[in-house]
């Protein structure tokens, strides 16, 4: 019966790259499964202002804003560009 070679302290030449490969691999995990709890914190933070900023407001009087001047409306009328002529001669 033949001896068989079963030597395994000895890193073949593809184990050092493997092994990085398998590293990163490891981390990309860790990042997918930790991002999503950051956006979640995030989002609560985010949510938790907008009520309070709400709450803020609710309380203080509504402001009512003035329909714009005839001058303006002059104004946004002139700047219209007459889009259906342009693109009938098409």
């Amino acid at each position: 019966m033949a001896h068989l070679r079963w030597n395994f302290s000895r890193l073949s030449w593809w184990a050092k790259p493997s092994l990085f490969v398998c590293v990163i691999a490891v981390m990309g995990c860790l990042h997918a499964l930790w991002w999503p709890n950051d956006l979640l914190q995030q989002r609560e933070i985010l949510v938790k202002q907008a009520r309070q900023t709400y709450a803020v407001m609710g309380n203080q009087e509504r402001r009512v804003f003035a329909s714009p001047s005839p001058a303006l409306d002059q104004v946004f009328r002139e700047m219209r560009f007459p889009w259906d002529d342009v693109l009938a001669g098409c």
